[in-house]
């Protein structure tokens, strides 16, 4: 199917409204040697559309900025309807966060305009089809679980299931691209004893005051997510790991000054914070970012209450220890 030789093209719907990005993006396709396209563009969503109802196409590169309606209103017209096809999000590095949640929408990635080259976007390309193979062969049980939501009802944050669904594309990306990926994952303190003293209800809204200040201490293009029942992980793309260690320790101080007034009580909130960060290709699999965060939470736990630690490499020459937190 994806050699170059091969007598079928693969027949692609570009939704692009800049005429100088379509020429690009055309130019890309053009120079990715291992597949065939044939490239069909329109300006609008109404546009894309009636191409859609009359034709057929193997994927839709669609823009996200665009006339009238933008890429998300298409993709939620459809509601991850088999009839569409495969979906690329084509966004600006600012637009980073509305191109992730467009995954939500059945969009298979995403791709920043400004990192376009021949062999991202048909490897891109590759992918997404590939993924629809997978869930054509699976059948209804992969399209219910698209539907399955990826919000914590608790506190708004995403749930662990998006965490699951989104880390894998983000190592993906990072290999892809050579940047930067951090992982924190924040565990509040003595959260069961929290819940002992002073019950459910309250121990809940202990952790939405926490996740809101979580939220509102991060970028928009940071990932926030409930991670069980008393913990956070953050997935941080595009931060190095003394950014990502800046901001646990900023979230770690912030959270113990909050003051939480449960049952007429000011009740005192700590929280323990493991921090890593991928400093070879190989770390840069989803079960070992998790395993290591988890490892370097496990290790400020051990050290006492609001504390940071980051993991530390032993297989590699370049990692060190930082200082306790507060030092």
């Amino acid at each position: 199917m994806f050699g170059k030789n091969t007598n079928k093209a693969l027949r692609v719907l570009l939704v692009e409204d800049n005429p100088d990005d379509a020429e690009i993006i055309q130019d890309a396709l053009e120079q990715y040697r291992r597949t065939e396209f044939e490239l069909v563009t329109v300006d609008t969503i109404k546009a894309a559309r009636s191409e859609l109802k009359r034709s057929t196409f193997d994927v839709v590169l669609l823009d996200y900025n665009l006339p009238g309606e933008n890429g998300l209103d298409l993709l939620r017209a459809f509601n991850g309807s088999t009839e569409m096809p495969p979906v690329i999000m084509l966004t600006g590095q600012a637009n980073v966060l509305v191109a992730r949640d467009s995954i939500l929408y059945g969009a298979q990635n995403y791709l920043v305009k400004d990192q376009l080259n021949p062999k991202a976007l048909g490897e891109a390309i590759r992918d997404a089809l590939g993924s629809r193979d997978i869930e054509r062969q699976v059948g209804a049980g992969a399209q219910d679980l698209q539907k399955l939501a990826f919000i914590d009802s608790l506190t708004g944050l995403y749930n662990q299931r998006y965490l699951d669904h989104v880390l894998d594309k983000e190592c993906t990306r990072t290999k892809r691209y050579h940047h930067w990926l951090s992982c924190v994952m924040i565990s509040v303190d003595s959260a069961d004893a929290h819940a002992e003293a002073y019950g459910v209800a309250e121990s809940d809204s202990l952790l939405r005051q926490v996740s809101a200040l979580i939220r509102s201490g991060i970028r928009d293009s940071d990932i926030a997510t409930r991670y069980g029942d008393t913990a956070f992980c953050l997935l941080l793309p595009e931060t190095d790991r003394d950014q990502a260690f800046e901001l646990a320790e900023r979230l770690c101080y912030a959270i113990g000054g909050m003051q939480v007034v449960v049952k007429n009580q000011s009740v005192a909130v700590t929280t323990s914070v493991g921090v890593f960060t991928p400093q070879a290709e190989t770390q840069l699999r989803p079960s070992t970012i998790l395993d290591n965060v988890n490892a370097a939470l496990r290790k400020a736990g051990a050290a006492g209450q609001n504390q940071v630690s980051e993991y530390a490499s032993p297989e590699l020459a370049d990692t060190f220890q930082r200082p306790a937190f507060g030092s």
